[in-house]
């Protein structure tokens, strides 16, 4: 009767327990969206765009069931990692002709040892963590890398070549996390003014400067969205441009080409933000008013509200998550 016990013991480990690692079958290759997910290509990607709403989906449905929100979390995984992530890029620096990409990758840590808001990505997928992070690599060019924690592997990814070790799944993860961070495609000429790889062009000043064009198309949707809000609702630090921006993102998807720019109030990008969309064929304008309440904490918010401004429909709410997250 023991042996027959510890018979069944060993089995269910062997059935139940074991696949739970890493990348079984049952972690990944049966949810619906791998099969989109699992083949994509990034130059195919650049050319063509994203080729449906399902796929933003997919990457939507992957950010919220894998990537870790909670900064804790994250900032001790990273604390206990970083001295091993270190010497394996000081290991591989030493095999390719790129070795100072990565010389600042912890720089949003202080000295103290407080973080703020993470620039890495932290994935947890069944029991494995994988930490991930991109840099600059030149012009607007982008280098990433990703650390298996578990198995203490490192991979790198710079101008489509890989460096260290070329796992598949790594290599998966990389390019899904590519696509989180940065989902541009490459600009056409009619938006140059938006989005040229000139670093002046990219600037915010530019957009500013976009933004005092009342003839400009991308202008004209800026202003209009916001006239349907009720006049409760503070809209004068649009109006007069009390705000704090990055770039815009040109995203593709089918035939349709968008302009995406977020913007949030000046000294209060926790409690205001303001994001829009304008695709260019038909001049349609779709935009995100969020109003947020501050609680009695520093950075509390006790209260959220979203104001969606324009025809805007469930499939391009998706792409506001995608582009934007719930904030």
């Amino acid at each position: 009767m023991r042996r027959l016990k510890i018979f069944w013991i060993l089995l269910v480990f062997i059935l139940f327990i074991l696949p739970k690692q890493g990348f079984s079958e049952t972690s990944l290759e049966k949810e619906w969206w791998y099969e989109k997910l699992k083949g994509l290509s990034i130059e195919e990607k650049l050319k063509n765009g994203f080729p449906d709403f399902d796929y933003i989906r997919a990457l939507v449905e992957f950010e919220e069931k894998y990537v870790v929100k909670d900064e804790n979390s994250k900032r001790q995984i990273f604390e206990k990692v970083r001295y091993k992530i270190l010497n394996k890029i000081k290991e591989l620096s030493k095999n390719y002709p790129m070795e100072k990409t990565f010389k600042h990758p912890y720089t949003y840590c202080l000295e103290s040892g407080t973080c703020g808001t993470s620039s890495y990505i932290l994935v947890k997928i069944n029991k494995n963590y994988y930490l991930a992070d991109y840099e600059l690599a030149g012009g607007w060019e982008y280098a990433y890398y990703i650390y298996d924690i578990n198995n203490d592997q490192l991979l790198y990814w710079i101008r489509d070549k890989y460096y260290g070790n070329e796992d598949e799944n790594l290599k998966f993860i990389l390019k899904i996390i590519s696509l989180l961070v940065n989902p541009d495609i490459s600009c056409p000429l009619e938006l140059k003014r938006y989005c040229g790889t000139d670093e002046k062009v990219r600037s915010t000043e530019n957009m500013f400067r976009i933004l005092n064009n009342k003839n400009d198309p991308f202008t004209r949707c800026y202003f209009s969205l916001i006239d349907s809000l009720p006049r409760s609702v503070d809209t004068l630090w649009i109006r007069k441009k009390y705000i704090v921006a990055g770039p815009p993102t040109i995203i593709k998807i089918g035939n349709k080409i968008f302009i995406s720019w977020g913007v949030c109030k000046i000294h209060a990008c926790n409690l205001r933000g303001y994001s829009i969309l304008y695709e260019i064929n038909s001049q349609t304008c779709y935009g995100q008013l969020t109003v947020n309440k501050e609680g009695s904490k520093v950075g509390e918010i006790i209260e959220s509200k979203k104001y969606w401004l324009g025809n805007v429909d469930n499939n391009t709410k998706l792409l506001f998550k995608f582009l934007y997250g719930d904030e």
